[in-house]
């Protein structure tokens, strides 16, 4: 095994028949250090070989059981990783609990938006599965049973035409184990849309990235700002005091070379939160293994950005996507405030479309309303209730088809923007008040792909307040829960739609990582993992108790659609716990994926109507036909 001859060799320890000597111990922790510098189509960064090989040297010497890939040793890719992963994890779990696992990327990475974020591997443009999917990787190591789980990546989140085509891995194969989802680090040198930085040396120190050797002063004891200042004893860095040191730092550092750097640390560890620990007085000199930092701390050098070389063509402005961005997200927010739309329905539910003309609408059980143009009265059951929902395709004009659940007692607004971007609100029918600036303001920015994640905690608990009044508020918390790995926000949600007897939308109980049943009839259910009660992390969330709430578990709990309502929601069927009577289900899914188009609401090209009926057909509710017969 690979793995064991590397960790043989870091231990200067001998092997005997294939097995470590009895007296060196396995460790509990892993630290996997990815260094990817020359990747198809963009500018080398020798830097990055240089913060691998420096993270993984600090690892090493903090016990861990180091697991080195480097493109300087060939060609970096899914499987390569794959095989490294997995053998360490079997070799740590041959005798132990693997503690925890790290993941430490550098290289060039890019965004879609805030939940499809890739860290770029040799070959991503020739191979577009040949990235790390970094969501559905932080899923997928849930069916390995770590107990924590920190991901680093110091790397750009770029958006760019050229990603469009990335379709990602998750590197791990799925295992038929309910694990419990691990307590998870995130450390990102930038947020979604945000750019990372090189710097090219002018001494024999060689090239360096900013983010790295910030992250690396506060772990090798360089900083006492790094501290916890709430720990007594030796000075300890910590998962929360490293993410507040990186929040105020890296933006210092990076000013010093005339650039501006937004990272992303979110700090999720509630065990063992320790990364390092300095025996009082004695600095980086205390730990077992002297740490040598003469290279660490701010150094000269010439300015590399981690963006698109010119070989993909020209360059993109990224403040004039920005600005582009805000401009549409402005328009978008005008349509949602300002649009005068029917709040009511006389069958108690209905759809509008407004923006662009409808070609057909699929899915049965619906009526042109004369009274509002674009309107339609839909018919989901003989003996309507809070739980009745059904499952409509609609057809554009321009041939794009748009995934729509309708939902008792709600009326489905599709809007069709000035630029082609759609969104789509579910408001109750007995709510004519327009919804607060904030909640459409969030809207709009979704519907821009302007969202970034370093408000998410405070931005989800403000929306999900009128959750029940609109399922797409809803759907914003949770994604913006999921961004920052915080699995019991999501059921938290899904337990409070339980609670007020409403469906749960099929995103939310994908994302709770409980386990969906599919019944005879073709409707989905899901069993909702308990919660504990928390702290607040913020203001916003201590003057708001149900966030930090405890809720109990749930089994059986109905889902609404039998397609998620937002296009990222696609991307959790793959990593989702299925029950065997929900696998067919989840291939029929899976036949959709390739026809989704760029944008947050569930649509997808003319050829992908089919596939995307066919999901559907097994839908719950009673057709028209049977309605008027009623």
């Amino acid at each position: 095994m690979e793995t064991l001859a590397i960790y043989t060799r870091l231990t200067a320890s001998t092997a005997r028949e294939g097995k470590l000597a009895k007296d060196v111990p396995i460790p509990e922790k892993i630290f996997v250090a990815i260094s990817v510098a020359n990747p198809e189509k963009l500018t080398p960064l020798a830097g990055a070989t240089t913060a691998a090989l420096r993270m993984a040297r600090w690892a090493r010497r903090m016990g861990y059981l180091v697991v080195p890939v480097h493109d300087a040793d060939g060609e970096v890719t899914i499987s390569l990783l794959q095989r490294k992963i997995v053998e360490a994890i079997e070799l740590v779990q041959q005798e132990k609990v693997l503690r925890r696992i790290v993941v430490f990327f550098a290289g060039h990475g890019g965004t879609k938006d805030i939940e499809e974020p890739y860290w770029l591997l040799s070959n991503w443009w020739s191979q577009p599965q040949e990235a790390v999917d970094i969501i559905r990787f932080r899923r997928m190591l849930r069916y390995y049973a770590p107990i924590q789980v920190t991901l680093i990546g110091d790397a750009c989140q770029v958006v760019d035409k050229a990603f469009l085509e990335l379709k990602g891995s998750g590197v791990l194969d799925r295992k038929d184990e309910d694990n419990p989802f691990p307590e998870l680090d995130q450390f990102f040198a930038a947020d979604a849309g945000e750019e990372a930085f090189m710097i090219k040396s002018r001494s024999a120190d060689g090239d360096f990235c900013i983010f790295t050797e910030v992250l690396l002063d506060a772990l090798e004891g360089d900083a006492p700002n790094a501290f916890d200042q709430h720990r007594q004893g030796d000075p300890v860095v910590t998962s929360t005091s490293l993410a507040r040191y990186l929040q105020e730092q890296i933006p210092i550092e990076a000013g010093r070379h005339n650039v501006s750097m937004k990272p992303w640390p979110v700090p999720g560890f509630f065990t063992d939160t320790v990364y390092a620990q300095f025996p009082s007085g004695l600095g980086t000199d205390g730990l077992d293994v002297p740490i040598d930092c003469t290279d660490a701390g701010p150094r000269a050098g010439e300015l590399i950005v981690t963006d698109m070389d010119d070989q993909l063509g020209p360059k993109i402005d990224f403040a004039e996507i920005k600005a582009q961005k805000q401009s549409r997200a402005v328009g978008i927010f005008r349509d949602l405030i300002f649009t005068d739309t029917p709040n009511y329905s006389i069958s108690g539910s209905g759809l509008v479309v407004i923006g662009l003309k409808v070609a057909a609408i699929h899915g049965g059980g619906y009526e042109a309303d004369p009274g509002h143009h674009g309107a339609f009265r839909l018919y989901l059951s003989s003996e309507p209730n809070n739980l009745s929902w059904k499952d409509y395709v609609v057809e554009l004009v321009d041939g794009r088809c748009v995934y729509v659940c309708g939902v008792q007692w709600f009326m489905a607004k599709l809007f069709v923007h000035e630029h082609g971007e759609i969104s789509l609100v579910h408001r109750h029918i007995s709510e004519k008040a327009k919804p607060a600036p904030v909640v459409s303001g969030a809207l709009a920015d979704l519907a821009a792909g302007r969202i970034g994640r370093v408000s998410a905690v405070d931005l989800a608990a403000q929306v999900r307040r009128g959750k029940h009044l609109d399922y797409t508020l809803g759907l914003l918390a949770a994604y913006l829960y999921n961004a920052i790995g915080d699995i019991d926000g999501i059921r938290s949600i899904a337990w409070y739609y339980h609670r007020e007897g409403q469906v749960i939308p099929l995103d939310i109980a994908l994302l709770t990582g409980g386990k969906l049943h599919m019944g005879d009839d073709g409707t989905l259910t899901v069993d909702i993992p308990a919660t504990q009660k928390r702290k607040p992390r913020t203001d916003v969330e201590d003057g708001l108790a149900f966030t930090t709430s405890a809720t109990s578990a749930v089994s059986g709990a109905a889902v609404g659609g039998r397609a998620p309502w937002l296009r990222s929601g696609w991307r959790a069927i793959e990593t989702a716990l299925l029950h065997e009577s929900a696998e067919e289900w989840r291939q029929c899914a899976m036949n959709v994926v390739p026809h989704l188009t760029e944008g947050q609401f569930l649509t997808v090209r003319p050829e992908g109507k089919a596939a995307l009926l066919k999901l559907i057909e097994r839908a719950r509710s009673i057709s028209m036909e049977m309605v008027r017969d009623a």
